[in-house]
């Protein structure tokens, strides 16, 4: 399903699914150490022994939105869902309308685990938004919603940040959005590294049909010799490359 609705590759499944994994066990691992430690202190307050001890304490329910190219690691279950229910804040995640059947699959073994773990309905929910987002609209604004996670484009990025800012009670938003990433070329380049560095500029730029938020964004080239091989050698190597779908329609 993932590889149909997305058209990323099965090696990116493996590997995403892999990530989606440790992270789960990074937080429950996070979870289990609090469970098993009382960090308690002693201090002195005004010559008299205080003693008192850090917890943590959930802030409330959090909205996360789901990532479109990122369908597993950043979405239903991703790293944002999974840090919520780690700190015990009830999360509301909104399916990517892109991989809607994916997110109401994983949705499913969400629910299953927690009727397995005997926690209330009430602390997860899943929900398919109107092409007109009135859902999601709806929630950042309402004051039970105390947080927002996002990873995706500045565009739509700044209409969530700009939705939570009309609130009395503003909250954190947490948001991954778009970027332009530097490549610097060293002006002294061993003449023997061109031939592989044009060719993993040319991988990285290309992953995933270049939908990584990591991949080079802008290459700063040196006006020399070794420098115009480069050039010429990366664009031999893009035309070499096949062509893949893209995850949005248009």
């Amino acid at each position: 399903m993932y590889q149909l609705e997305s058209a990323l590759s099965e090696n990116r499944f493996n590997a995403e699914f892999n990530r989606l994994l440790i992270q789960i066990d990074h937080f429950s691992e996070i979870l289990r150490k609090e469970d098993s430690e009382s960090p308690i202190e002693h201090a002195l307050l005004h010559d008299k022994p205080v003693t008192y001890k850090k917890i943590t304490l959930p802030i409330g329910p959090v909205l996360i939105m789901g990532s479109s190219n990122f369908p597993l690691a950043y979405s239903t279950l991703g790293g944002d869902t999974v840090s919520a229910f780690a700190a015990k804040c009830p999360v509301i995640v909104k399916a990517h309308p892109y991989h809607l059947a994916t997110s109401s699959f994983i949705s499913d073994l969400i629910e299953k685990a927690m009727s397995t773990a005997q926690i209330p309905d009430w602390f997860y929910s899943h929900i398919i938004d109107f092409k007109d987002h009135r859902h999601v609209a709806f929630l950042i604004k309402h004051s039970s919603i105390k947080a927002l996670g996002f990873t995706g484009s500045q565009k739509v990025g700044k209409h969530l940040i700009n939705l939570a800012s009309t609130r009395k009670d503003p909250i954190p938003i947490f948001a991954e959005m778009g970027s332009l990433n530097p490549v610097v070329i060293d002006f002294d380049i061993d003449q023997t590294l061109v031939d592989s560095i044009s060719k993993q500029l040319v991988v990285s730029v290309n992953s995933d049909a270049g939908q990584f938020c990591t991949k080079p964004g802008v290459i700063f080239i040196p006006n020399n010799h070794q420098g115009k091989q480069i050039k010429a050698k990366f664009h031999s190597e893009w035309k070499k490359e096949p062509f893949f779908y893209m995850l949005h329609p248009n």
